[in-house]
């Protein structure tokens, strides 16, 4: 068991506004889901939230290495209240996160995360 990976878009306020696309490898199972953070340090479905589902799973696998997931999602999926519009020639800022359990309910520790910046 791995757990979960996250990349979050545009965060406003630590990372309340950003759009995240989380999942994870449990078994023969990949789970990934298009979240918002709707709070300073927490995370809802899209869906839940009134949006639409806009990510795509292409594969996902786990090694001793870590978990790793392909994924597709549109650069403008519509969903203009939980998605962010990415366009080239903008500078985005990405969060990167883990946790140690394959759900997504668990924190990520302290080092497993990461904020930069990043130009399309």
């Amino acid at each position: 068991e791995q757990g979960w990976v996250a990349v979050g878009f545009d965060p406003q306020t630590v990372m309340k506004g950003a759009n995240m696309i989380m999942g994870y490898v449990d078994g023969d199972e990949v789970v990934i889901a298009d979240h918002f953070a709707d709070k300073l340090t927490n995370h809802s479905a899209d869906t839940e939230l009134g949006g639409t589902s806009d990510v795509t799973l292409v594969e996902g696998s786990e090694s001793e290495e870590g978990t790793t997931l392909h994924f597709t999602m549109p650069l403008d999926s519509g969903d203009s209240e939980y998605d962010t519009v990415l366009a080239s020639g903008e500078t985005h800022k990405v969060m990167l996160a883990y946790g140690t359990e394959d759900n997504f309910t668990e924190q990520h520790p302290t080092e497993g995360r990461a904020v930069f910046e990043v130009e399309l």
